[in-house]
């Protein structure tokens, strides 16, 4: 089903028993991730029909042009929460492997030379396959224990944003030479020419790049209780997918989602 329009949400909803909702790509639709995981936890509440109802937040998905991307993301994340208690919330650290968003938008940024900042975030990520995350999804699933719980996704290794890139240039075989900007335009800028210039997820993730925050722990459970054995980083480098030829001319797709 296609989501264009909140009332095909809505009848989406209505037409359910399992609910998942993912951040990605909710961008192009809205302009705060608030509305809309609001939004669906309010059509769900309002549907008896539902039994599970699990909301997976991918930090790299997070809207980073937000005043306060982590605080306004964790406001949004309390909200859905408050508006229906018995949502799953399962919140993820940088993805990685071949179904994260994270991986593919930096290995196309890679090999077309487009416009990569990498004075990326020097904080601490505990990056983790997304075939693990989506695994720990469908668990959750089927287990009742897990309503009314968060979860906390992440890997078992320690990690720099700039040994994830790094990591990707190797599989690919190409190193960062700088890029190539329109107009000595960067997408991490906020301005209308920016805006204009680049899709929304370009200019996300370019944002996240320089912003990225550890996630906070706090009232989150581990996602080893639903899944005791998680990946991270390591899985990544034996990755033989990830190939320059995969990603010339690639066009932007929402990778992430079809892990679900």
């Amino acid at each position: 089903i296609k989501i264009f329009e909140k009332q095909d949400l809505f009848e989406a909803i209505q037409e359910s028993a399992q609910v998942v909702y993912v951040t990605h790509n909710y961008q192009k639709l809205v302009p705060s991730k608030l509305n809309l995981i609001r939004t669906t936890a309010q059509f769900v509440k309002q549907n008896p029909n539902v039994q599970r109802f699990i909301a997976v937040t991918p930090v790299e998905l997070d809207n980073y042009f937000e005043s306060d991307p982590q605080n306004e993301a964790i406001k949004s994340e309390n909200d859905a929460r408050s508006t229906y208690p018995n949502l799953t919330l399962i919140k993820s650290d940088v993805t990685v492997g071949n179904y994260s968003q994270f991986v593919h938008f930096v290995a196309g940024s890679l090999a077309n030379n487009k416009m990569l900042q990498l004075n990326s975030s020097q904080e601490s990520a505990y990056p983790i396959n997304a075939c693990d995350l989506a695994d720990a999804v469908v668990t959750a699933i089927g287990q009742n224990e897990t309503r009314g719980k968060s979860y906390l996704a992440q890997g078992p290794q320690e990690q720099k944003l700039a040994d994830i890139i790094q990591t990707v240039e190797q599989l690919i075989g190409v190193k960062y030479k700088g890029g190539s900007s329109f107009l000595g335009l960067s997408p991490s800028q906020n301005n209308i020419l920016s805006e204009l210039t680049y899709p929304a997820n370009t200019r996300n993730f370019s944002r996240f790049l320089t912003t990225y925050q550890t996630p906070k722990s706090d009232g989150f459970e581990k996602i080893t209780s639903i899944k005791a054995n998680v990946r991270g980083l390591d899985s990544l480098k034996s990755n033989k997918s990830i190939t320059k030829e995969r990603y010339l001319s690639q066009q932007e797709q929402d990778y992430l989602e079809t892990a679900f």
